[in-house]
């Protein structure tokens, strides 16, 4: 059921979620008089919008599993991949932008912004260290498992050997909480460290879903396949709002195959692409630029120039689509000039 085509869609989910997430969550005085219930709305949309970057986990655990190269040498090319398209928008748009704009002073604390380990130029780019930390412990996970099934044959005893590790990172996790509390340790390089031993657990979950193909066996038992689809589609995020996680401690093992299983069962009675499956597929396919770019409306230096731009239409659901469409192009250009550029030295080598 998870094509290559359908990934693109769900990535297109995702981005749309993300955008919404961060236009609901930094709005500050631009939506006051926009309530539900005469709550604001990021307090509905803040738990249940995040469920964006589980996503994005969960389809990378759920990529990997199926790569037939699983070397460090693999990793390193796809680690590589996301850094040139992270790195050009960093250098190209954000940082000249901050300097220029935003009165940004270049230092050796920038050094952390090539990795993305702090992020006061492109605010929502964390997702990089996490896919380094995910792209160099897969491989060794990878080798776990194939010690392990030598070990236990039986399929539930594999399934259960695949999630044996998350144990270890929720202890991980737990224990970084414990520092933080009760030791009063904080540092931001520990702070991402947490988040790399809090999402790698829904990396795990994808992988184990990719090697036994739980979606289609899930997904062949279910009789009411739309009606459960868009079920879980609207409970999932719901029930992430309210129930995200208990003591630091995060469900998104649980939401995050739910919710793909859910978008799942809605395509699958879709025969032929429509507009709207096109123009998900096609958000997917540009998802990671606008990730980064949509970042400029939040960025530290930056954001007192172009919130005012991104609030321009007033209203919230507006707001989010003016924002997609203001990030498309400048994705697209970006990632044509990358390949340009890629093709120019590539070139000039061969010559």
């Amino acid at each position: 059921m998870l094509t290559r085509e359908r990934t693109k869609m769900i990535k297109g989910i995702a981005v749309v979620m993300m955008v919404a997430l961060h236009t609901f969550m930094f709005c500050g005085d631009y939506f006051n008089s926009f309530t539900l219930f005469g709550r604001a709305i990021s307090s509905f949309t803040n738990g249940s919008l995040k469920i964006c970057v589980a996503l994005y986990a969960f389809l990378t655990g759920y990529a990997y599993c199926k790569a037939k190269d699983k070397s460090y040498h693999y990793s390193v090319k796809k680690i590589f991949q996301l850094l040139k398209i992270y790195w050009f928008i960093l250098l190209v748009i954000f940082l000249p932008l901050s300097i220029l704009v935003g009165n940004y002073k270049l230092n050796w604390s920038f050094l952390y912004n090539l990795f993305a380990l702090k992020n006061n130029l492109v605010t929502f780019a964390w997702y990089v260290y996490f896919y380094i930390f995910t792209m160099f412990c897969l491989p060794i996970y990878d080798k776990y498992l194939h010690f392990a099934k030598k070990k236990i044959k039986s399929g539930a005893g594999g399934v259960f050997l695949h999630l044996v590790p998350i144990a270890g990172f929720y202890l991980g996790f737990g224990l970084i909480q414990y520092l933080k509390i009760y030791k009063g340790i904080d540092n931001f390089l520990l702070n991402d460290l947490q988040d790399c031993l809090l999402y790698f657990q829904v990396i795990i979950i994808g992988y184990t879903f990719s090697e036994y193909a739980l979606i289609d066996k899930i997904s062949s038992k279910v009789r009411h396949k739309k009606l459960v689809g868009w079920g879980l589609t609207i409970v999932v995020p719901l029930m992430r709002n309210y129930c995200g996680s208990i003591a630091g401690f995060g469900f998104d093992i649980v939401y995050a195959p739910l919710m793909v299983i859910g978008i799942l069962l809605i395509l699958d009675g879709v025969n032929r692409p429509n507009i709207v499956c096109r123009g998900l597929s096609f958000l997917g396919s540009q998802s990671t630029e606008i990730w980064f770019i949509h970042s400029i409306f939040w960025s530290d230096c930056l954001t007192k120039k172009f919130a005012a731009i991104a609030y321009w239409p007033k209203l919230p659901i507006l707001c989010v689509v003016w924002i997609i469409v203001l990030c498309i192009p400048v994705a697209i250009v970006a990632k044509r000039c990358l390949k340009l550029m890629e093709h120019t030295l590539k070139r000039v080598k061969e010559d």
